[in-house]
């Protein structure tokens, strides 16, 4: 519950939080897909994207644990590419979650978000593994200042945003034509 009262900049925002099934359910506004498990199966995603990605989801987490919360379960399910050109998170703190725990989640996404576009990008896949690897010993803060000062990875300019807005929306339109 302490989720759904904030607002928090990258994070879903919540309407409400239910039991139901003997699980918990976050009840949101925004459209749940796609996920960042939809844009990498549809294999859209530039080495720009999926810097955009880590940064924003990143921030995200620095916001949520700053309010002193965790989201406890990251992973390419929990991120939703939105159709402004962001990536948020979903499901934050639905289970129990450590600050560690969160850092190690988000460095082995990122991870994989670099072995994703590796083919694409070398010079990208390089740079978001170091960004991981940056996280993972010296913390979120020192990575995304790592991946701003990386000029060859993340162009944050609003066309870039519209970019990834529009594969947002390709990947979110074929999701509901196929069911």
């Amino acid at each position: 519950r302490a989720v759904a009262n904030l607002r928090l900049p990258g994070v879903a925002g919540l309407d409400d939080v239910v039991l139901g099934g003997g699980r918990l359910w976050q009840l949101i506004t925004t459209a749940h897909r796609p996920t960042l498990h939809d844009l990498m199966d549809a294999d859209v995603l530039g080495a720009n994207d999926a810097a955009l990605i880590a940064a924003d989801t990143g921030q995200a987490l620095i916001a949520l644990h700053r309010a002193g919360l965790h989201h406890g379960s990251i992973d390419v399910h929990a991120v939703l590419a939105t159709r402004s050109g962001t990536a948020i998170l979903l499901e934050a703190g639905l289970v129990a979650g450590s600050t560690t725990g969160d850092i190690t989640a988000w460095s082995t996404m990122v991870t994989a978000l670099a072995a994703h576009i590796d083919v694409l990008s070398p010079a990208g896949a390089a740079d978001l593994r170091e960004c991981a690897e940056v996280a993972s010993v010296e913390g979120l803060v020192p990575a995304m200042s790592w991946l701003a000062r990386s000029a060859r990875t993340v162009d944050n300019s609003t066309a870039s945003r519209r970019a990834l807005a529009a594969t947002a929306e390709r990947v979110a339109d074929s999701l509901s034509d196929t069911g």
